[in-house]
């Protein structure tokens, strides 16, 4: 997991920035704080963030379906059990 910090105002404000993941379209996602301290309390928090976000689960990135001309009935298929499957009537 990374993190970086950087002197954003003087006195003492920091801008802590914590990776933490990536969304659909695969754009890279950061959380940032502002926080107002020493540099060496800063380096202490933005450790503790990033052992924050380390604790917590990997979040699960889904690729989002597109769809355009090069869409597949296989590709519509899986779309519509992902979002709405259960809607059929269930023959016996």
């Amino acid at each position: 997991m990374a993190g970086s910090m950087r002197l954003v105002a003087q006195p003492d404000t920091w801008e802590l920035r914590v990776f933490v993941g990536r969304d659909t379209f695969g754009k890279v996602k950061h959380r940032y704080v502002r926080f107002h301290g020493t540099k060496r309390r800063a380096e202490r928090e933005l450790a503790r963030l990033v052992s924050e976000r380390e604790a917590k689960p990997a979040p699960i990135v889904e690729s989002r379906l597109r769809w355009n001309s090069t869409t597949t009935v296989n590709d519509a298929i899986a779309a519509w059990r992902n979002n709405g499957w259960q809607d059929l009537p269930h023959r016996q």
